[in-house]
């Protein structure tokens, strides 16, 4: 972090760490993780900004053939619908707010899309967890509106 951020100073500092991490780190290790970015960061004289990320897929999508490939859909499906990654995203929320991060919640957007009928997986572009082309302009007006807000 010192050598690819804190050294080029910036005043402002995005952070979006949970997606991939909540099925390889255990809840206290990114906790733990979360909170010393978000520290060192403010430390630094920037301000920091928590991204949460989009949800991962809740079905197996046809479009995946591959036993690797469906082998990792199955558990990244499990994860999200099992909670595991909302457990994991409520505890980088409470580190952000403890260390005076802000956040911009863009899981909860994706969440509002899910409620309302929209296939969130097929907003995916490998249909696991990377949103598509299309879906990242969310992330881009979320951090816009996030900004503007504080």
């Amino acid at each position: 972090m010192e050598r690819d951020v804190l050294s080029y100073h910036p005043d402002l500092t995005v952070v979006c760490f949970g997606l991939n991490d909540c099925g390889t780190l255990g809840m206290d290790t990114y906790y733990r993780s979360l909170t010393t970015i978000f520290t060192k960061i403010k430390n630094s004289g920037s301000d920091v900004i928590f991204m949460t990320p989009n949800m991962m897929n809740t079905k197996i999508s046809c479009h995946l053939k591959e036993e690797v490939i469906l082998n990792i859909a199955k558990q990244s499906m499990q994860r999200q619908n099992d909670g595991v990654l909302e457990q994991y995203l409520e505890a980088g929320k409470r580190a952000a707010k403890e260390c005076g991060a802000v956040i911009c919640d863009v899981y909860e957007k994706w969440k509002k899309l899910e409620k309302n009928g929209v296939d969130t997986t097929e907003l995916l572009a490998n249909k696991i967890n990377h949103p598509n082309r299309e879906m990242n302009w969310l992330f881009a007006y979320s951090l816009v509106e996030t900004i503007m807000m504080n």
